[in-house]
């Protein structure tokens, strides 16, 4: 299930005639805007980060994967899901799901009914570990950063992130 949703806001490019975008496309589009976009745009206007800071904690991407089960194809629009599925003591796991919206006339409705992975074209995720800007070790989320994520968790996980992982 995912908690929040960004609507591309605009179709698919067209690409050769009866041409569906493939495998790596669909990865650009995970790895460039879902991975680095939706999850940095949350970060810095629901959690206050400050990217260009320089020092304090930053998030560094630990590992990213992502599973593709349909094709997608002109003139669809994409429409984003984001959840955090796992918060740490010094990490954060985030899933995206890519779906699409065949409807390019109309924007996507303010409050969409959540998605599941089932219908989802591309599901994957991404792991931040928050480190020292300087040091580069391990630091522990900052408060305001698991606040800013808890609307994004669902509230079992949320009631079980106490416990962190101590591994990370």
């Amino acid at each position: 299930m995912y908690y929040h949703y960004f609507d591309t806001g605009a179709g698919l490019s067209p690409g050769p005639p009866g041409k569906n975008l493939v495998a790596l496309t669909l990865h650009l589009v995970f790895s460039i805007a879902v991975a680095c976009t939706v999850v940095n745009w949350w970060l810095i206007h629901r959690c206050g980060l400050k990217p260009n800071a320089g020092h304090g904690v930053i998030g560094l991407v630990a590992e990213t994967r992502c599973t593709y089960h349909a094709s997608v194809a002109y003139p669809s629009c994409l429409q984003l899901g984001l959840a955090v599925v796992h918060l740490g003591r010094s990490s954060v796991r985030y899933q995206i799901g890519i779906f699409t919206r065949p409807d390019t006339d109309r924007p996507a409705p303010a409050a969409a009914a959540p998605e599941t992975d089932d219908r989802a074209a591309a599901v994957g995720h991404f792991v931040h570990v928050y480190v020292d800007a300087v040091t580069r070790r391990p630091q522990p989320l900052p408060d305001a950063l698991r606040t800013g994520l808890a609307p994004l968790m669902n509230p079992h996980d949320l009631a079980d992130s106490s416990s962190s992982n101590p591994r990370l």
